[in-house]
């Protein structure tokens, strides 16, 4: 049904040219694109990813899912700003983030992170991808691969 097919005297040496001509094109747009799209899985390109406007920020720990992945901003108390991935380091789920506890939980591994007491910067946190973070345009961002 969704093939086409035309019999040999029906086609003319133009027709023949022009059939090769979009086949040629459909095949090669198709690999292409799949040779761009590994590419730029392995090659670590990333791009800076807005999360929330700056002034909407407080001292605690918030979620943000931005392009299939899930992002935790950590304010501490000495001003600093971190963002983790919340993605279990070891089988890559999205994990929980439990507000009123401030912590994060694989729901396979069961692996738990607590995200509290920012005056102690890092405290619970180690194990967690860290994320480049910048603050530009009044709009809190963090360089995402693709």
């Amino acid at each position: 049904m969704g093939k086409e097919r035309i019999a040999e005297t029906d086609l003319s040496r133009a027709q023949f040219f022009s059939y090769l001509y979009k086949k040629g094109l459909e095949i090669g747009t198709d690999v292409v694109g799949k040779f761009i799209d590994s590419y730029k899985e392995f090659s670590g390109s990333s791009e800076w990813t807005k999360l929330t406007a700056a002034n909407e920020l407080t001292e605690v720990p918030k979620l943000f899912i931005r392009k299939t992945k899930g992002i935790v901003v950590v304010p501490f108390q000495t001003g600093k700003i971190k963002a983790f991935l919340a993605n279990c380091p070891d089988d890559h789920f999205l994990m929980h983030f439990d507000a009123g506890r401030l912590i994060l939980q694989c729901p396979i591994c069961q692996k738990a992170f607590y995200l509290g007491n920012s005056g102690q910067e890092g405290e619970g946190i180690s194990g967690l991808v860290e994320l480049p973070v910048r603050v530009a345009d009044g709009y809190l961002s963090v360089m995402l691969s693709a």
